[in-house]
């Protein structure tokens, strides 16, 4: 038995509640997000991607909730599930259905006398939802992988479960083509080894078809699975029989019946685990998870990509000094790679939620922090029909209590186009002249500037000239108007310098120097480069504050936008 399974079974033993709705929860709308990293950004699209809401859900105050998936529906909102806690002995399955803007719509527990949980949703083409996860109520043995399908307003049609006289857990589940389901997870000791990855396929009334086993002599897991084209399974997990350390991260191909086709591992010495997969566009695989010690830190994110066969073409590891995890990824149209996650080494709290955009190579972009002074996680994203992202999750930070409740943030593109982002301890900070370059990443078309200010005061640009690498003359230029009671003293308008007009257009990849003149006290990046958070860099020639003092290594934290 592993560590996440004696967790688990140390956890939970009896209960009290059957499937019940709610009609409401207690719905929050959390505090201003901290942002303490890179800040909120992507270099796809026209604009930077940035919170648009961010909602809080309970089922009952004083209980545990955790969010494990999230789904866009075909109106527009959205479908979380995971598990409201009500001791370390019981717990449901909780199902929430909220509208697009974030406001609950409905929501419905489901279990037994004992402890039961969901881990993965999707949305069906009968417009109603599919459950999967582990339950301790009902089935065969000490715990069954669970299978439950409901209508459009969460209405329980039928529920199955599969297993043996041990444990037996599902962690994700994929409808099929042929309108059955494919479950993705683990069985002790039905197969091989002590425990062994499983798949289960079912038809569309949840009647098992077949089920496959796949491990060697120790522990061995599938943590998620997706459909191919080719008509077979792909799944992901971690593996202790098979690869070169204590546990390695694994892919295995199957064909349409479940039979392997060919397996994976990929990790260092210690232990390493996948977590979430997906198909690239290129045929090929990328997995999110995490890795001891291989990366930085006590744990760190981890990438991999594969080819179709899946080997290995790159991977790369992000974190710091403490844990770090990427729980679930998605590839972008840019060709590169968001995940998100959990962060014990930056942010606000004891942990913060996570989102970390690559490149197509696995090079870090940007990253992200949300949360407070507690513990907050992201356990979930999809890209959603406006081309934002959605995360899921749980915070304690922004509950309505002491426990955790169901956490959903909607990220949206902006029409913000360079951004430093803020949040980097500000001080020292006094007003000066700065003179520096920024090279855009992107094509991009500015009318204004905004400055951060520290906190509680009126920090702010003055005045600023932009030019095109050497020349003499700017080619644009803005004047701040003044602490007026019906002006906007944050932000300035620049102006083309040749006609006169508000804005203009900066090229991908180009030198453009600055002249910012600041006053009282503006956020400062204490750096000599700085990418910003659609990817672009910003670099310090000199800054000479008011009293004369030339440094090199202040960068003013400011965005452009149109």
């Amino acid at each position: 038995m592993n560590d996440n399974m004696k967790r688990a079974l140390s956890l939970f033993t009896i209960i009290i509640i059957s499937t019940s709705v709610f009609p409401f929860l207690f719905l929050q709308t959390s505090p201003t997000l901290v942002s303490v990293t890179t800040g909120t950004g992507t270099s796809t699209g026209t604009g930077i991607l940035r919170e648009t809401w961010n909602k809080t859900f309970t089922a009952y105050r004083n209980y545990n909730d955790t969010s494990y998936a999230v789904q866009q529906t075909s109106d527009g909102g959205y479908i979380l599930a995971g598990v409201v806690q009500y001791s370390d002995k019981s717990s449901d399955a909780l199902l929430v259905k909220t509208s697009s803007s974030g406001e609950q719509t409905w929501a419905k527990t489901f279990g037994g006398v004992s402890h039961d949980q969901a881990y993965a949703v999707q949305q069906t083409t009968d417009g109603g939802y599919i459950l999967a996860g582990i339950t301790f109520s009902f089935g065969n043995g000490l715990s069954d992988a669970w299978l439950v399908k409901t209508d459009s307003n969460g209405k329980e049609l039928w529920n199955r479960t599969f297993g043996h006289s041990d444990q037996d857990w599902a962690y994700a589940v994929q409808q099929t083509t042929d309108g059955g389901y494919i479950l993705a997870g683990v069985t002790y000791p039905f197969g091989a080894g002590t425990s062994d990855a499983w798949l289960v396929k079912t038809d569309s009334n949840g009647n098992e078809l077949w089920n496959m086993t796949f491990g060697g002599a120790s522990y061995d897991e599938a943590r998620a699975v997706q459909l191919t084209p080719d008509g077979g399974y792909v799944f992901a997990g971690y593996t202790q029989s098979y690869g070169a350390g204590n546990a390695d991260a694994w892919l295995v191909k199957t064909d349409s019946n479940g039979k392997e086709l060919w397996n994976m591992t990929f990790g260092g010495a210690g232990n390493d685990e996948a977590l979430a997969v997906q198909l690239t566009p290129d045929g090929g695989y990328i997995l999110a998870g995490v890795t001891y010690p291989f990366g930085a830190g006590t744990s760190d994110a981890w990438l991999v990509k594969t080819d179709s066969k899946g080997k290995e073409l790159w991977n790369m590891t992000f974190g710091g000094v403490s844990y770090d995890e990427a729980l679930a990824v998605q590839p972008t149209p840019d060709g590169g790679y968001l995940f998100t996650g959990r962060t014990g080494s930056y942010g606000a709290g004891n942990a913060d939620a996570w989102l970390l955009k690559t490149d197509s190579g696995g090079e870090e972009l940007w990253n992200m922090t949300f949360g407070g002074v507690s513990y907050d996680d992201s356990r979930a994203i999809q890209r959603t029909a406006d081309g934002g992202y959605i995360l899921a999750g749980s915070t304690f930070s922004f509950s309505s209590d002491s426990s955790s409740d169901f956490w959903l943030i909607k990220l949206g593109i902006t029409n913000i186009s360079f951004d430093t982002g803020s949040g980097y301890g500000t001080y020292p900070s006094i007003s000066g002249i700065h003179k520096g370059v920024i090279i855009p990443r992107q094509d991009m078309h500015i009318s204004k500037l905004y400055t951060y200010p520290c906190t509680g005061t009126g920090g702010h640009t003055e005045s600023i000239a932009l030019y095109e690498d050497d020349d003499s003359e700017p080619i644009a230029t803005g004047i701040w108007k003044g602490y007026h009671s019906h002006s906007d003293w944050h932000n300035i308008t620049l102006y083309d310098a040749a006609t006169g007009t508000p804005g203009i257009r900066l090229l991908k990849e180009h030198q453009y120097r600055y002249v910012i003149s600041t006053g009282s006290y503006p956020q400062i990046i204490h750096k000599r480069e700085h990418k910003t958070l659609d990817g672009s860099t910003i670099k310090c020639i000199e800054f000479k504050d008011v009293n004369g003092k030339v440094y090199h290594d202040w960068i003013p934290a400011i965005r452009f936008y149109s």
